[in-house]
């Protein structure tokens, strides 16, 4: 350290409290051994002579009282200095006050007997207090001072680390004693803050500058010491000379002494180690560390937080940590690299001040220095500062404007895809940089590759080929999160080029590998559900052969595949796979009843018209009705709700190919309707969003049949069009009744407006139009009068439904019913309307028009 900072450091070190300058006014009271009734006060100077006189003695007994020990005094003379503890401070102040070198202004200390210690009295009163300290559980009688008079410049140990090295070296264990046990006692989470209240960093700081630590015990002690100095130094201690002196001096024992620490360097990771272990470093033993004083657990998540909360503006400290981290990257060892960039990733690098230090010039450096190493953990590093790197919101743009920029990091994943043997940890950490998952925050490749993926060949090649070394590797998870990372990738963009072949030839042979990993397997199929449009034959053939008819795979995996997966191929008419169609076929309808995954696909499939699938309708419409006429549960209403969408289709598809007026048709309309009813929900009067998704469906279902009737100019009698308006009542009871505990139903309903616009349309149905007002109509409008004056009731789509069932039929109704005993006219309603609705100028517009119309018509 400089010598500017040495005056300083002394300075915050040593110093007398309060209480020490109170003491330096009152008495130290002794009797004499021979006669205890003798007082004597070391205000006299005779006494103070007599002190100096025996000093060992004195301090030995005022040392063994500190320590609550009884002191035999060897010596026959009856003139001993026995201190008076009744009538003076605490021993331990005491022994401060003798010991204490300088008064506050700096002068000689006349009462100190330091200087008259013989050296075992030295050794022998610091072994006292050792043992003392290390037994202490608190501290109560000033032991704080006792600690800093015990390694002070001033007055302790380091006194005799100025001896001659023959007197230095016979009490160099007292002092590496002394320095192991106040470290323990600072280490100690239970007592240490009684003890370092004062920031004793400083204490630590002084022995730094004055102890050589050669040997291998103060090389550990020098490490431990000015690590606990770097770490508990705070954000404004950093902008002095004597912190910016010390981590010049210190930084390599700080850092580069991490070599053989788990944390640090942690083992080579192989194909049998748990992916969750790579990324955690509690998994690796901590070797460096000594157990006595530190545990990775402890200890490594303060440096993260060190570094951390450093800030961009602290230059100083900054700029030696920069340069030295530079110096290690470009002139060190593969393990120093490692380290340097472990460090650099803890930097908390958010701000755009940060750019001064995190430059284009040090990316180039450290992607150029890092994979110079054939070594995986410093690439893994590598991958992790570029992610930090390029997440700084003043470089996130750059990736995507920036031609040069990109380059730079698809160079670098091509490097780390290219190399043989794959390494599957370092795939892994590629992978997790450019996943798309929506939990990640930040993630800067994703946000990236998701605008190149569309246009950019290069960055498809990339992705696939990843993928592709990934699917090499012996790795079970890396393998798994592969196939996820394509399958995300290519939701939006399936890419078009040859490698895709050889990726799917690849995921095919993985059935051979991983022959009963169920998750694998499902992995396997997905992904090339989601590329299949870009497959030949030859690839979706091999792998629908292979789950369908080998003996590789048991019943309930092949009935899974062909429930979720295969019956949506086939829909898609991807690839011809009617082939596979009687087989599929064949196993849903020997599996019943057909859950809600089969029905979806099932829906998916009769979309396209496919005229093979016609020859199954009639054994799928049994299944459906009896799945409606089942009891309604929890569990199965989802899948009565999709039986009625695909209801409404095989009728479609039966008008379609029998005709509308085919008896067949007409026949399958009215059991519709009756199934219909039959699974409509048993109690309408409580909120439950399976039934509004039940009434949804049974809406829909309805409407799609009446429409394909109107178009195909097919006949709907009376009961079946009050079957309809029934199921309309129905759902419109249920959001009257739940209105006031979920208030968006009728709002989550919409299909009730539909099918009876749908109805209305209806040529020359004016019973039809006489019923839907009567029961339908009337209902609306009665629940629009009584909560006209509600503030919490939102009117609109129920205005809606009335206004443009009488605007679609162009009529204006006689008269609107508002209580029993009160009835006004249309026109007068819809001013009622357009004050309740003043705030939906949308609406009210509407309102003024109809208004406007019906006063021209009068």
């Amino acid at each position: 350290m400089t010598a500017s900072s040495n005056g300083l450091l002394e300075s915050r070190t040593v110093r007398f409290t309060d209480l020490h300058q109170k003491l330096l006014n009152g008495p130290l009271i002794f009797s004499l051994g021979s006669n205890t009734n003798v007082t004597l006060s070391c205000r006299d100077l005779s006494v103070m002579k007599d002190l100096q006189q025996r000093a060992d003695q004195v301090i030995l007994d005022i040392a063994y009282r500190v320590c609550n020990l009884e002191y035999n005094i060897a010596s026959d003379d009856d003139d001993d200095l026995i201190y008076d503890q009744k009538q003076s401070p605490h021993p331990s102040l005491a022994l401060i006050y003798l010991l204490f070198i300088q008064l506050p202004d700096g002068t000689e200390n006349d009462k100190c007997l330091f200087h008259h210690l013989s050296y075992e009295t030295k050794k022998h009163m610091h072994e006292l207090l050792l043992n003392h300290i290390k037994q202490s559980k608190e501290f109560i009688h000033h032991e704080k001072e006792l600690i800093q008079l015990m390694l002070s410049n001033q007055y302790g140990i380091i006194r005799m680390n100025n001896y001659d090295a023959h007197i230095r070296d016979k009490y160099l264990d007292v002092i590496y004693d002394t320095l192991d046990t106040i470290f323990g006692v600072y280490k100690d989470p239970n007592i240490s803050k009684s003890v370092c209240r004062d920031k004793p960093v400083y204490m630590f700081l002084l022995v730094l500058k004055e102890y050589s630590f050669q040997d291998q015990r103060g090389k550990e002690l020098k490490r431990m010491i000015s690590q606990t100095v770097f770490l508990e130094l705070s954000d404004t201690e950093w902008t002095n000379q004597i912190s910016c002196d010390f981590l010049k001096e210190y930084i390599k024992t700080i850092f580069l002494d991490a070599h053989n620490d788990g944390y640090f360097v942690p083992q080579q990771p192989n194909d049998y180690m748990d992916a969750e272990d790579w990324n955690n470093p509690l998994f690796y033993a901590n070797v460096f560390d000594s157990k006595k004083y530190s545990d990775i657990k402890y200890e490594k998540p303060m440096l993260a937080k060190k570094i951390q909360s450093f800030k961009a503006t602290q230059h100083q400290v900054l700029s030696i940590l920069f340069e030295h981290f530079n110096r290690c990257l470009t002139q060190t060892s593969g393990k120093d690299k490692l380290i340097v960039l472990k460090l650099w990733n803890m930097f908390n690098h958010k701000s755009i001040e940060w750019k001064t230090y995190f430059s284009i010039d040090l990316l180039k450096t450290v992607i150029s220095e890092s994979l110079k190493e054939d070594n995986e953990l410093v690439q893994c590093e590598l991958l992790e500062f570029i992610y930090q790197f390029c997440n700084m919101p003043y470089y996130i743009d750059m990736l995507i404007n920036s031609i040069e920029f990109r380059d730079i990091i698809n160079d670098v994943f091509n490097h780390i895809i290219n190399q043989a043997p794959p390494y599957s940890r370092l795939l892994s950490s590629l992978i997790k940089v450019c996943d798309q998952d929506c939990h990640n925050k930040n993630q800067f490749a994703s946000l990236m590759l998701k605008k190149l993926f569309p246009t950019e060949p290069l960055w498809q090649e990339c992705i696939v080929n990843l993928a592709l070394k990934s699917v090499q590797s012996n790795h079970r998870e890396v393998i798994d999160s592969a196939i996820s990372f394509v399958y995300t990738f290519t939701y939006h963009h399936i890419p078009q080029f040859t490698s895709l072949k050889a990726l799917s030839t690849a995921i095919i042979g993985l059935l051979d590998r991983f022959q009963n990993d169920d998750k694998i397997l499902e992995h396997v199929i997905e992904l090339f559900g989601r590329i299949i449009v870009r497959l030949g034959p030859k690839e979706i053939n091999q792998l629908v052969q292979r789950i369908l008819f080998s003996k590789q795979y048991k019943q309930n995996q092949i009935n899974t595949f062909v429930r979720r997966y295969l019956i949506q191929w086939i829909g898609k008419s991807v690839n011809n796979l009617s082939i596979y169609l009687p087989s599929a076929m064949k196993i849903i309808l020997l599996h019943q009843p057909i859950d809600r995954y089969s029905i979806d696909r099932l829906v998916i499939m009769y979309k396209q018209p496919h005229k093979t699938t016609n020859r199954y309708i009639q054994h799928l419409i049994t299944p459906m009705f009896q799945l409606h006429a089942s009891p309604t549960t929890y569990s199965n209403t989802t899948e009565k709700a999709k039986a009625s969408q695909l209801l409404s289709i095989l009728y479609t598809r039966t008008a379609e190919y029998k005709g509308i007026h085919h008896q067949e048709s007409t026949l399958l309309f009215q059991q519709i309707l009756d199934s219909l009813a039959e699974a409509m929900p048993s109690d309408l009067s409580r909120t439950d969003p399976d039934a509004l998704e039940l009434l949804r469906y049974h809406l829909a279902a309805a409407t799609k049949m009446v429409k394909q009737i109107i178009l195909r100019e097919g006949n709907i009698t009376t009961d079946q069009i009050l079957q309809i308006i029934d199921l309309i009542v129905q759902a419109q009871h249920y959001t009257i009744n739940t209105y006031s505990e979920f208030r968006r139903s009728w709002d989550e309903l919409p299909e009730i407006d539909i099918l009876v616009k749908i109805l209305v349309s209806m040529d020359d149905q004016w019973n039809t139009i006489e019923m839907i007002a009567s029961s339908v109509i009337d209902m609306v409008v009665d629940w629009i009068n009584q909560n006209m004056g509600s503030t919490k009731s939102d009117l609109s789509s129920k205005v809606e439904l009335v206004i443009d069932f009488y605007d679609q039929l162009n009529i204006v109704p006689p008269s609107i019913t508002i209580s029993p005993t009160e009835e006004i006219s249309y026109s007068e309603w819809i001013d009622r309307l357009m004050v309740a609705l003043e705030k939906n100028t949308r609406l009210t517009k509407e309102l003024k028009q109809i208004k406007e119309k019906i006063n021209k018509n009068k």
